[in-house]
């Protein structure tokens, strides 16, 4: 259902996709992720407790970005009620890329765009994410999103090592 609405193929309530995606997000958990912790296995996946802020503020402000403080924590509160069952990452990566960046890369790999690609709402997603990563400074690891893949890479790859250097 996730991948129909994307594709635009179907329409949906804006507040039923946070339920959605809370569902996948479990199955994913469920059978990729605990499965692989269970292992000892590093997980990478861009699927993850914190990207359901962003988009669920965006979609429940009727596709703008409310930054009422009042009404953002609502909104925020009500999004995370669903999440309590998923597990936060260690480490949380923030590609920094704007959304012109995006587009192109998108267009580049002759991708067709999604619901989300579009230029306003990637911008509306990054504005919800740098006040993620304002009001959670600690939970975030910016990365240059605007660099090369081989450089993102490596500069990811060094964030692990490192860490995981510092945790022996």
């Amino acid at each position: 259902m996730i991948n129909e609405f994307l594709q635009k193929r179907v329409t949906l309530p804006k507040a039923s996709l946070q339920y959605l995606f809370v569902a996948d997000r479990i199955a994913h958990q469920e059978e990729v992720i605990l499965p692989a912790l269970e292992k000892g296995q590093i997980v990478l996946s861009h699927r993850c407790f914190w990207s359901a802020i962003p988009y669920g503020i965006m979609d429940r402000s009727n596709g703008g970005y409310n930054y009422s403080v009042g009404d953002t924590l609502l909104v925020t509160q009500s999004v995370l009620s669903m999440y309590h069952q998923i597990t936060i990452p260690d480490v949380t990566f923030y590609l920094d890329v704007s959304a012109q960046t995006s587009l192109k890369r998108l267009k580049d790999m002759r991708v067709s765009a999604e619901y989300y690609e579009t230029k306003e709402r990637l911008e509306n997603v990054e504005k919800g994410y740098k006040w993620m990563i304002e009001k959670f400074p600690d939970e975030f690891t910016l990365i240059r999103g605007e660099e090369s893949v081989d450089k993102v890479t490596e500069e990811i790859i060094k964030n692990l090592e490192s860490r995981i250097q510092n945790s022996e």
